[in-house]
């Protein structure tokens, strides 16, 4: 594996992580001492990344928390949205795409009656009726079934993740705990 270049990814990063602070504290000044902040946070974790296909998505995450970390220390009357910090964006990949293989993994894992229930009525888009109906149970059961693995998925990801929500209600970023993509750094 090619060893990453500190000055090869500066060099094309540069404006795009420039860029991105800007959108965000709309203040030329203060957009490059983060800047300079986060080329430092680079250079220090540069060698823990382990997959350099990754690195894109590493170099955001450094300058997004660079930001959030610039607002917290300085407490000013500055007011920043999440929305400012957490769009989305052209730089990032869409994080349901990120997680989305970790979840058909969690789904696997499920017990069978669970992981039937599931892939038949979300991925295969039969009716809760028609699931009844496929395994002999009642409606009522069906929908419990439904609700139930449901709620196991939702568990398995939170104790996968942590994950960031815009006020909508839509996951708009993710950070793993000890499972998802466990190379990402």
């Amino acid at each position: 594996m090619k060893k990453l270049q500190l000055e090869e990814i500066l060099n094309q990063f540069n404006d795009q992580l420039k860029n991105f602070i800007k959108a965000r504290v709309k203040n030329e000044a203060l957009a490059e001492d983060i800047l300079h902040e986060v080329y430092l946070k680079i250079h220090a974790g540069l060698d823990s990344v382990k997959r350099p296909e990754k690195i894109k998505s590493w170099l955001f995450q450094i300058t997004r928390n660079a930001i959030i970390d610039h607002f917290r220390s300085k407490k000013n009357n500055e007011s920043i949205s999440e929305n400012t910090l957490f769009v989305e964006d052209n730089f990032d990949i869409d994080p349901h795409k990120k997680i989305q293989a970790s979840i058909l993994e969690m789904i696997k894992q499920m017990p069978e009656k669970y992981r039937d229930a599931l892939i038949l009525t979300e991925y295969r888009g039969l009716s809760q009726k028609e699931l009844a109906e496929k395994f002999g149970i009642t409606y009522s059961a069906a929908k419990s079934r439904v609700q139930r693995a449901r709620l196991l998925l939702k568990n398995m990801l939170f104790q996968c993740c942590h994950f960031e929500f815009d006020k909508y209600g839509k996951i708009i970023d993710y950070h793993e705990i000890t499972c998802c993509d466990r190379d990402h750094r």
